[in-house]
């Protein structure tokens, strides 16, 4: 017991995307497991965990509110490099959901990247598709006695970009050309999960999935 009361009074650095859009820092796999912050003990931080852990073992019937808390059907695709990086040039984004040719989108790279870091680039490539790309960012969580907080350092020159789809097509083709050459080309089955905003006793769930692949 006494190495888990440890772990709960430590906070970890994260690397993650400034994007408010995309999965923030507390979502992000520890960038380091062994960097840890030397902070005062997480007393709410501990109190979070264990009232989440409570919260997970009853129903909406036992106390357990029901908000209007929503979410859509959709499925989105990252996109990142292997360095963060990405090299100058035209990018385009063709996607077909379903045999249908939706939309391709066009990036033109420095001109559209984020600036200032830590700023969303974000822009409507059709109906139901919508192209993202952010910073990526370091982020630190700690907490002391009261309150905990979260920061997030923006990393130059590094990049992350996501495309989101409207709907749960059953079969996905994204291709991504640089210049015109072909980067990626991919076609999938989607495998959607049941998503519950506020758990399953509560209902109202949509249909997610997220593919991710790596622009050479």
């Amino acid at each position: 017991m006494r190495g888990r009361r440890s772990v709960l009074r430590r906070c970890t650095t994260y690397t993650c995307r400034m994007a408010p859009s995309f999965f923030g820092c507390l979502h992000a796999a520890p960038a380091d497991r062994g960097a840890r912050l030397n902070l005062p003990p997480c007393a709410l931080l501990r109190a979070l965990v264990v009232a989440a852990l409570g919260l997970a073992s009853t129903g909406c019937g036992e106390g357990r509110e029901c908000t209007a808390v929503g979410c859509m059907d959709q499925l989105g695709v990252k996109l990142n490099t292997p360095t963060g990086a990405w090299t100058d040039g035209v990018y385009e984004l063709a996607v077909r959901a379903d045999d249908q040719l939706l939309v391709t989108c066009t990036l033109r790279i420095p001109q559209q990247l984020p600036d200032p870091p830590g700023q969303v680039v974000s822009m409507q490539c059709g109906k139901g598709v919508r192209f993202e790309i952010a910073s990526q960012a370091q982020c630190q969580m700690g907490c002391d006695a009261v309150t905990c907080w979260q920061g997030c350092t923006p990393i130059p020159g590094k990049f992350e970009a996501r495309l989101t789809v409207t709907g749960t097509p059953a079969r996905l083709e994204l291709a991504v050309l640089r210049n015109g050459q072909p980067l990626v080309t991919e076609e999938v089955e989607p495998a959607y999960q049941d998503v519950y905003p506020n758990g399953p006793e509560c209902g109202g769930a949509c249909r997610q999935a997220t593919l991710a692949y790596t622009v050479e």
